[in-house]
């Protein structure tokens, strides 16, 4: 009996992490955001010495690797947003890079493009996801700076020609 009730409860627990949440009263613009600790980083950070201490009595191998299986499915997918801001930061840094390249070989800058682009792309999803990413954050804002900077180059050479042609 008590290995059922082990399982239903493991069971539910995994299947109410799975749907969302959604508030019917957004907070209002006076009051103080207070960022939760997701319950996902909780469970994944559980031992079974802690499931133990909750149900009351040791859990059997069966338990114990089906605990270890949902730990190791939630990690995989807690992970997914924090690679999107990580990418973009670095597709960020990497625009900038070969934007400087690209003062010197001009046809860098249609990678340093390419990887603003991506930047900017990556960033907004993970902004999405998680909206406390300072990484997704940074790598959109090093994208755009990097488009502008490339459409301000192009502006200055297009101007410093034409006033050599005419």
């Amino acid at each position: 009996m008590r290995f059922i009730i082990a399982i239903l409860v493991l069971f539910s627990a995994s299947a109410s992490f799975a749907t969302p949440v959604i508030t019917s009263n957004p907070p209002a613009k006076s009051d103080k955001v207070i960022q939760k600790v997701p319950v996902l980083k909780k469970i994944t950070a559980m031992k079974v010495k802690d499931i133990q201490k909750m149900i009351g009595r040791k859990l059997t191998l069966k338990e114990k690797i089906g605990f270890w299986l949902l730990k190791k499915k939630l990690k995989k997918q807690e992970g997914d947003g924090a690679n999107l801001g990580k990418t973009s930061y670095i597709l960020g840094f990497v625009a900038l890079g070969l934007l400087i390249a690209g003062l010197f070989l001009p046809f860098v800058l249609l990678g340093s493009i390419v990887a603003a682009v991506l930047a900017i792309v990556f960033g907004s999803m993970a902004g999405k996801r998680d909206p406390a990413d300072r990484k997704g954050y940074a790598g959109r804002l090093m994208g755009w700076i990097t488009l502008g900077l490339i459409v301000l180059t192009f502006l200055i050479l297009v101007a410093i020609f034409s006033s050599i042609f005419n």
